[in-house]
């Protein structure tokens, strides 16, 4: 299927007094187009700074990772923006709605920032919500929908664009156990069916589980890189 991304020898150290905190300290992974990743790890060990280098929020002290066969550090801050906007979508544990604007406005956003028409970010506004259940909610704004709601008018804001990978950082953490296993269902199906490459920081073992491959992460580390037993057994299947 070919690499949706590829990170080499990835380093990101912050110094503090006189010693340096490698809060990612060498880490190479390759994830293939489809993949749903699952980065897990104690509280401290890199995964939202492995999260943020992978997308280009952050920059790298060393290392490099290829988006689609193309260097994310070698290029200036806009054409990194710009290669966001249209390749990559976020999904936060926060949500990070605009609270004046409702579910279909929030969603329409990432599209018009690359100047899409109105009519037309609208339109494929609607279709995103309706993928995820919210075809009717579209004119209500955030503190009008439940968590579980709000939630996926955020999946719907990161998938509108139709991006080749979603980052996603704890997208869950705020949710309860059956809004949770409702977010994760949801997202899978956007996976298989959109063929969507998910790279997910959790702390939720079960959720993990429910992915197709699981890297762990400690002191700045990847400790094990392994398939779960349910990618295993569909590959069995086949």
């Amino acid at each position: 299927m070919g690499d949706a991304l590829k990170a080499v020898d990835l380093y990101k150290l912050y110094p503090s007094g006189e010693d340096m905190i490698r809060a990612v300290d060498g880490i190479s992974i390759e994830i293939e187009q489809g993949e749903f990743i699952a980065v897990i790890g104690p509280s401290g060990c890199g995964k939202t700074t492995l999260l943020n280098l992978l997308s280009g929020i952050d920059v790298a002290t060393a290392g490099e990772v290829e988006i689609d066969g193309s260097s994310i550090f070698s290029i200036n801050d806009n054409e990194r923006t710009k290669l966001r906007a249209k390749n990559l979508g976020f999904i936060f544990q926060d949500f990070n709605l605009i609270d004046v604007l409702n579910a279909q406005e929030n969603v329409e956003l990432p599209l018009l920032n690359t100047g899409i028409k109105a009519n037309e970010a609208r339109e494929q506004a609607l279709v995103a919500l309706k993928q995820v259940g919210l075809g009717d909610r579209g004119t209500h704004r955030p503190k009008e929908l439940s968590g579980g709601q709000q939630q996926r008018v955020a999946i719907a804001r990161a998938i509108v664009h139709k991006p080749k990978i979603v980052f996603c950082d704890e997208p869950t953490g705020n949710l309860d156990d059956n809004t949770s296993k409702l977010v994760m269902n949801l997202l899978k199906n956007i996976n298989i069916n959109l063929g969507t490459t998910f790279v997910m920081v959790t702390h939720d073992t079960e959720i993990a589980n429910s992915c197709d491959r699981i890297i762990e992460l400690k002191d700045g580390k990847v400790i094990s890189d392994r398939k779960t037993k349910s990618i295993e057994s569909n590959s069995e299947e086949e």
